[in-house]
């Protein structure tokens, strides 16, 4: 090859611009710092869609009821035990660290209006 220069610097540039498209797949698949994603739950009852939203995937929700829901309790009574064994495992070696994180992340990512429908 050292006959040929020519094929080599052809190699050569390959090879970079296969770096390059590799680097761009990496930084592009790397998650980037998202604006947080907000949710309005009219009508959310209990809570058990705004917990899961809030809890699971990081989505800050205000949800919009008559009645005050306590979204904390309802993720560890309704939303947690039906959860994939993999998150419920994972979610529960995390409250051992620290008991407090749900009651926190809902402070973080959770809030309520409540507010009476009057359609008259």
């Amino acid at each position: 090859l050292e006959t040929f220069p020519h094929i080599t610097q052809q190699a050569d540039n390959n090879n970079e611009k296969k770096n390059d498209k590799e680097e761009q797949a990496e930084e592009e698949a790397t998650p980037k710092s998202k604006k947080p994603q907000h949710v309005l739950d009219v009508a959310g009852g209990k809570g058990e869609v705004a917990a899961r939203l809030a809890i699971c995937h990081n989505i800050h929700i205000l949800m919009v009821d008559p009645r005050p829901a306590n979204v904390s309790q309802t993720f560890m009574n309704s939303v947690l035990p039906r959860l994939p064994r993999k998150w419920r495992d994972r979610i529960k070696s995390r409250l051992e660290e620290d008991p407090c994180m749900i009651h926190d992340l809902m402070e973080e990512r959770f809030s309520q209006i409540t507010a009476f429908f009057d359609l008259s």
